[in-house]
């Protein structure tokens, strides 16, 4: 057995030794024939399917790719760059070679995003009535672009902008001017939408965004354009999707890269170009990085005037029966797109004539000459107009009218047994109105007399009452878009003082409660004025600005303590500061105070715009859009009896961006520096008052009447003509009720005494109003859940009323006290109270005016 082994092995060699060496060279041809048969179908039918496997999108990248090479040889032509530059000049612009570029899958999915400038047929001569941001959009962004040199000698501070934001309504030329941007600068023009950076592939989103600004850079000098740029970098939230935040997040990383210098050591030549109607949806980091913002608004009559010029520029016209005044007048309010639109039907109505005159003769019409037609006329406007009206949530234009209200107020310098006299300021008017003092008819309201502002920038939207220094008349004060506060005799109904210094729309003034010469502006330039109208000021009347690091951003609202020496600001920025006003000089000035610091500032209480502000002794009232919340709060460690801090203890800002996780790293405070054990919070919220239904509106704002002598009211009107009143009064005996809810002892079966104005809202019939309620001069039916009173006798249960009423203070929103109902298509912009408290009048989006009596007493 063990021989058998070595005997297969001699057997097998002796087998070996006798094959034919043609047999072994016939077992190589075949093997090498398998082998390339192999390698053929692996080339042939395995590699494409493993790569589609691998890459299902292989054939859309590469057809990306082919189409994009084609596309950027037309983009190779030479660049037409207007606006005065030579062709010598052209030449040493250092101008991409397309032939050269070397672009990825992605980069090349981005290219058919661009657009030629030669093939954009908008031009700045097409654009009627934005001369002024034209200008600017040149002198910073174009110029900065195409001739670079011209800034060489400060590079950094002169460079473009890395973002530029146009906002406005819909339909006002925003999209038109990033066009004719793309044109009259012959820059790289990329058109970036949504659904390019949009991908189904974990990844390739971020992979897209990083090829934009790759191949801008190949491209400079570049213009990155994003319509509707709050629906691609809308705000971050916590229910984000992962996939989106990480998108933004990236596109954020990237445009901070442009201000990095390249290899000639020059800032990037980019510039991302917005534009958007919700500019208070977009990110506020990507806000940032958009220092230039260029408002675009409903077009004024002069500019109307020209957007028609522009229109019927080749359209026949009736020499005789056609006024272009007075179209640009009926067409108050309505965007450029709806003035195109109205003129298109306006043209059609010399058509629609021949067609109906010709309807049977075929012949004849088809032989007509567009000459044959009559020229269009005025009254081919008629009823195109009224079709072409605008949204709601435009500002109606006032032009022909007061149809919306944005500011009242009631002159506090007379008598309390006088007939109140009140103030409504809408765009071009200001309408002064007297409730007559025990009254019995219909309508207790009589207008006055009417102030009317001609100037084509005026457009106003606040105001306040003051008094002539030496004869004590009751003087009107009102701001707006003009960045000017204008100061009117009432009596005499003349402009005795214009102050000029503000950067910004004014919207918002104030009079100090003790000193009525004394006047703050809060203006879009983030900056308060304090301003004097004693003459002893006449040739410097702004004494002090408070600005420097107090807002980043519009501000909306500002109020005075009642010791005059304190005052609130709020905006856009979701910031509230508490200032504390120097000691103002009571001598000519030549130069005003600068102060820089407030003394106390947060963004944690709101989390939108703060629209309103109010003191409330030393306790703060304060609303934001978005939260559907008036706050009542206080800040620790602050009060009034106490000296005032000099300005060398206000905190200066953080160096470390806040997180908006952590709301004390949002606050900064004077009065309790750093928190500890003895002092845990810079400021305590107190209380919520529930104002539902007010959506995203802003510049809606409450009013508190605080005198001495009467229960404190807060009163609010939402975006849906209701109005909220609260008796701040009864907090005290609310809050012993929301701790026997709160007590685990407290039998919640037993009956209590419960405030009877907790009760729910019942519907009333017209005429039970224990007050009375008018909007223009009728009455109309309300809700409410009780009077205002002192009574509190209603025996129920814990448990019965815990079913009807949340949990509040300060956990869930305090219910209005009492609540009267207007027109559901009613948005309240202000409310006012008369100094006595019977008067309450609100008004807000229309021309309509609502004038609630209160039984006082």
């Amino acid at each position: 057995m063990s021989d058998q082994p070595t005997s297969w092995l001699r057997l097998a060699a002796e087998m070996g030794r006798k094959r034919k060496l043609g047999d072994i060279a016939m077992d190589l041809l075949l093997f090498a024939g398998v082998m390339t048969a192999g390698l053929y179908i692996a080339q042939n039918f395995l590699h494409p399917i493993l790569s589609n496997i691998a890459d299902p999108d292989k054939e859309k990248h590469e057809q990306a790719r082919r189409q994009a090479k084609a596309h950027l040889e037309r983009l190779s032509r030479p660049r037409n760059i207007e606006n005065g530059v030579r062709d010598d000049e052209r030449a040493q612009q250092a101008e991409p070679n397309t032939e050269d570029l070397v672009l990825n899958e992605y980069e090349s999915m981005v290219a058919l995003e661009m657009v030629a400038p030669q093939d954009i047929h908008v031009g700045f001569d097409d654009i009627g009535g934005l001369d002024m941001i034209i200008e600017e959009l040149k002198e910073s962004v174009i110029y900065p672009l195409t001739l670079p040199h011209l800034y060489s000698h400060s590079a950094s501070l002169l460079s473009a902008p890395s973002g530029v934001l146009l906002f406005g309504p819909p339909g006002c030329g925003k999209t038109m001017l990033a066009k004719a941007v793309a044109r009259e600068s012959g820059a790289s023009f990329i058109n970036l939408h949504i659904s390019t950076i949009t991908e189904k592939w974990y990844g390739d989103s971020n992979k897209i965004v990083r090829a934009v600004f790759s191949l801008a850079r190949k491209m400079q000098p570049s213009i990155i354009f994003i319509d509707e740029i709050d629906a691609v970098l809308g705000r971050r939230r916590s229910g984000e999707h992962e996939a989106s935040g990480m998108v933004k997040a990236e596109f954020m990383t990237l445009w901070d890269g442009l201000t990095s210098a390249n290899s000639s050591g020059r800032p990037a030549q980019i510039v991302v170009l917005g534009a958007t109607n919700r500019i208070h949806d977009i990110d506020e980091a990507i806000l940032r990085r958009m220092p230039k913002k260029f408002p675009v608004p409903l077009p004024g009559q002069a500019q109307r005037r020209k957007i028609l010029e522009l229109l019927l520029q080749e359209t026949k016209r009736d020499p005789r029966d056609f006024d272009l005044d007075y179209v640009s007048q009926v067409t108050a309010g309505l965007s450029g797109s709806d003035i195109k639109e109205a003129c298109r039907e306006a043209a059609m109505a010399p058509v629609r004539e021949y067609l109906k005159a010709h309807a049977n003769d075929r012949r004849h019409m088809a032989t007509a000459n567009p000459s044959d037609f009559r020229g269009i006329r005025t009254s081919d406007f008629a009823g195109r107009v009224s079709r072409q009206a605008p949204a709601e949530d435009r500002r109606n234009s006032t032009e022909a009218g007061y149809e919306k209200f944005f500011d009242v107020k009631f002159c506090p310098y007379q008598p309390l047994n006088c007939d109140a006299v009140f103030a409504a300021v809408s765009k071009k008017h200001v309408v002064l109105c007297r409730l007559r003092h025990g009254s019995e008819d219909a309508n207790p309201c009589e207008v006055m007399s009417v102030i009317r502002d001609d100037d084509d920038e005026a457009s106003s939207c606040c105001c306040t009452w003051t008094r002539d220094p030496a004869s004590g008349s009751p003087y009107l004060c009102i701001g707006g878009v003009d960045a000017k506060v204008k100061i009117y005799d009432v009596c005499n109904l003349k402009l005795v003082e214009c102050l000029v210094g503000h950067g910004g729309d004014v919207n918002d003034l104030a009079t100090s409660p003790v000193d009525s010469s004394i006047i703050a502006s809060a203006s879009d330039d983030t900056s308060i004025r304090i301003w004097s109208i004693d003459p002893i000021h006449r040739k410097q009347p702004c004494l002090c600005i408070l600005a420097g690091e107090g807002h980043s951003w519009n501000l909306l609202t500002l109020a005075f303590h009642n010791n005059g020496r304190y005052l609130l600001s709020g905006g856009h920025d979701q910031v509230i500061n508490l200032w504390t006003i120097p000691n103002l000089p009571t001598s000519p000035v030549t130069t005003p105070l600068q102060i820089h610091y407030p003394h106390f500032s947060t963004s944690a209480i709101h989390s939108g715009i703060v629209d309103c502000v109010a003191f409330y002794g030393d306790q703060i009232l304060s609303r934001a859009c978005h939260d559907n919340v008036i706050v009542l709060w206080r800040i620790e460690g602050f009060s009034s009896e106490n000296p005032a801090l000099p300005q060398s203890a206000a905190p200066t800002p953080q160096i470390v961006v806040p997180s908006n996780e952590d709301p004390d790293r949002l606050t900064r405070s004077a009065f309790v520096p750093t928190i500890s054990s003895l002092c845990p919070a810079q400021y305590t919220r107190l209380l919520e008052f529930h104002t539902p239904n007010c959506g995203p509106q802003f510049f809606m704002r409450f009013k508190l009447h605080h005198v001495p002598g009467q229960n404190p009211v807060l009163a609010f009107c939402n975006a849906a003509g209701n109005i909220f009143f609260w008796d701040l009064n009864r907090l005290p005996p609310y809050r012993s009720i929301m701790q026997a809810t709160r007590n685990p002892n407290s039998d919640a079966g037993k009956p209590v005494q419960l405030p009877t104005w907790l009760k729910p809202v019942i519907p009333r019939a017209r005429g039970e109003s224990s007050g009375r309620v008018r909007v223009s001069g009728s009455d109309i039916d309300s809700t409410t859940s009780g009077q205002i009173e002192n009574a509190e006798a209603s025996p129920e249960t814990l448990a019965s009323w815990a079913s009807k009423y949340s949990i509040e203070d300060p956990q869930e929103p305090l219910r209005a006290h009492k609540t009267e109902s207007s027109s559901t298509n009613f948005v309240g912009r202000q409310a006012a109270w008369s100094p006595n408290g019977e008067w309450c009048v609100v008004v807000g989006s229309s021309n309509t005016t609502l004038i609630l009596q209160r039984q006082v007493g």
